[in-house]
Order: structure tokens, then sequence, then C-alpha cells
């Protein structure tokens, strides 16, 4: 459901999206707490917080099959 509706916004909504998740996937900007106190999903690290923002990149824009599944 969230690729149909990914894929019907407006381009630039598209890249705004795929420029802000590149930057989290290689800047690192965001500590697991500070995405902790945005979202309420805690990661153990950052290293995890990296790979699931990099899975949710590559379902997006890469045909990633699955939609990855954060931790409860």
């Amino acid at each position: 459901m969230l690729r149909a509706t990914f894929d019907a916004a407006w381009p630039d909504y598209q890249d705004t999206i795929r420029a802000g998740l590149r930057h989290l996937v290689t800047h690192e900007p965001l500590t697991v707490e500070q995405w902790f106190g945005l979202t309420y999903v805690r990661f153990p690290d950052q290293r995890e917080l990296r790979a699931y923002l990099a899975q949710v990149y590559a379902y997006l824009f890469e045909d990633f099959e699955a939609m990855p599944l954060a931790p409860q």
C-alpha cells in the first residue's frame, strides 16, 4: 500500500524523500535516541537504524520486494 501511494505522489515529493533518505543513510545525522524521540521506534544501535533506512530506500526506489519491518 505504501508503494502505490508513494508512486502516485508528485515527482518533487518523491525527489525530496529520495534525497532525505539518502542523506540519513549516508551521513547518519540522527542518533537512535533522536530517531526514537521522533518516531517512538527504538533501534538497538546506529547500525540497525542505518540498515533499516537503507532497506526503506531500496523498497521505494530500487524495487526491493517488501517494506522492511521496524522493531516493535
